[in-house]
């Protein structure tokens, strides 16, 4: 435990795990975060959307190995919603297998009011089936927060959103938000840096009888430090509700996706 000044009188109290089975913990999920955002990176964006050589959907669910789509007759697939140009995000949803992609794209040029209400309506996690288990809820809010939270072009990237497990996660991220940010936004202080030092980011699971509790860290690009609180029913389907979202840390500029 160890107590920090922060602007003259006023102190905060953090308490800092460094145990092997923290450390244990958050190796597990930072990994998982890692591989999915090592399929992330790898995506390019062209005029068209998505390069298909650069991604591939079903390598990338593959990386959310404890979940399951569970919706007959329909398959995942991967459209890409742009509004204008330099505002781009890929949407990943289950469409009927009756359904071509290229005839759902097109039905977005022709009505984007149908379209959009078919995706408002038709999100992915209410199809996919959680492991029981700690991990995988873990992957369940992940996808919520970071899975379609990439190859997303210059309008929309500046306001990313990650989700960090390990204290090497979190100053790294940290230090490649910090260089983003420029004139327009507030410096980031020296006490901004002493608080980001003793933010504990292993996350945080607990099983009850018939809902598991997942909370997590997330940081975003202009916002802020979250610790989010999810509540999620362990049957299927999961009804999952977000509980709570503490700021750990504000450096202002309300750059946050909230997908949930």
């Amino acid at each position: 435990m160890r107590t920090v000044k922060i602007f003259g009188a006023i102190s905060l109290t953090f308490v800092v795990v460094t145990s092997p089975a923290q450390l244990r913990v958050e190796y597990l999920y930072q990994d998982f975060v890692d591989r999915v955002t090592a399929v992330q990176d790898r995506v390019e964006v062209d005029d068209d959307g998505i390069v298909p050589a650069t991604f591939d959907l079903e390598e990338y669910l593959a990386v959310f190995d404890k979940l399951t789509m569970h919706a007959p007759g329909m398959r995942p697939v991967c459209a890409y919603h742009r509004t204008s140009p330099n505002w781009g995000f890929p949407i990943i949803i289950p469409l009927a297998d009756s359904i071509s992609l290229d005839s759902f794209n097109a039905s977005w040029e022709k009505n984007e009011d149908e379209w959009s209400s078919y995706i408002a309506s038709n999100q992915l996690h209410h199809k996919f089936k959680a492991e029981p288990s700690p991990e995988g809820y873990f992957q369940l809010i992940a996808w919520l927060i970071i899975g379609r939270a990439f190859a997303m072009e210059k309008g929309d990237n500046f306001r990313s959103t990650a989700v960090v497990c390990s204290r090497e996660a979190l100053d790294a991220k940290f230090r490649e938000f910090e260089k983003e940010r420029d004139w327009f936004w507030r410096p980031i202080m020296v006490e901004d840096r002493e608080i980001v030092r003793h933010i504990n980011p292993a996350p945080v699971i607990r099983m009850e009888q018939d809902r598991c509790i997942v909370r997590i860290t997330t940081i975003t690009s202009l916002g802020g430090i979250y610790a989010e609180t999810f509540s999620i029913l362990c049957s299927f389907p999961h009804i999952i509700e977000k509980t709570e979202r503490e700021c750990l840390l504000n450096y202002d500029g309300g750059g946050h996706i909230d997908f949930f």
